[in-house]
């Protein structure tokens, strides 16, 4: 009698170990099969953000891999290559969480496209740059002197064109409200974007005033304005200087 009973309980215990090593298996299956999941929804998310990342590069050559009108391979002469202005999302390896969590967060960005935004939520970076509400955007089709970079005005005195700059846009934003609409995302996370002030283009303002030039690589937008700006001798076009993307190649 106490054998069977030690028997059941044996078995009992054994049923019990089989079912709980099924149900660990079960859930193990489970978390497997999500995480998988998770995995082919972050490449295909990775995979749309390239995709979209070329389809706005004006030109042929946004990354590396891509063909040239003679069949060869960009390389080098991809922008994705080149530092400054345009930097185009080209492999999966760009793409970190934190650049993943803000193209998620595009559609609650969106809001920048028609909405005012307080100016104490703004950061002048430099000439070009802002950050607004801890979004960095990038002006789209300009490029502005850096900071440490200098030029020379009218009388060939050496000047800090780049801090310049940053205080031109500095006087263009005041204490206005802003607006931007967004047309790109590069792959350091940084909104490519036209902003407006009082209705006006801030990007147009800038080139306008002779304290940023027209970003010809990347966007023809500008050029009009900043012929007018060369043509009146205003701003950089006062004195002489070296466009801020050769600047920087220069510093590399």
């Amino acid at each position: 009698m106490m054998s069977y009973k030690i028997f059941k309980i044996r078995r009992t215990i054994f049923i019990f170990c089989i079912l709980s090593l099924l149900l660990f298996f079960a859930v193990c299956m489970k978390l497997f099969s999500n995480e998988k999941l998770s995995v082919d929804q972050t490449n295909k998310l990775k995979q749309q953000m390239i995709d979209e990342s070329i389809a706005n590069y004006p030109g042929k050559c946004a990354c590396p891999y891509q063909i040239m009108s003679n069949g060869k391979r960009c390389g080098k002469f991809s922008a994705y290559s080149k530092p400054g202005g345009y930097d185009p999302l080209c492999y999966f390896d760009d793409i970190t969480e934190n650049i993943i969590a803000s193209y998620q967060d595009i559609n609650e960005f969106a809001h920048l496209n028609s909405s005012t935004l307080n100016k104490h939520k703004i950061r002048i970076v430099d000439g070009d740059t802002i950050v607004l509400n801890s979004k960095k955007i990038r002006f789209h089709g300009i490029d502005a002197p850096e900071k440490k970079q200098k030029c020379k005005d009218s009388n060939s005195e050496s000047y800090f064109c780049g801090l310049k700059a940053t205080d031109e846009l500095k006087k263009i934003i005041g204490t206005n409200q802003i607006n931007c609409k967004t047309k790109d995302k590069d792959r350091y996370g940084r909104f490519i974007s036209v902003c407006f002030v009082n209705g006006e283009d801030i990007n147009a303002l800038l080139v306008g005033k002779g304290w940023a030039l027209a970003y010809r690589k990347y966007s023809n937008d500008y050029v009009d304005v900043e012929n007018k700006a060369k043509k009146n001798k205003i701003g950089l076009w006062a004195g002489t200087f070296t466009p801020p993307w050769i600047w920087r190649q220069n510093k590399n």
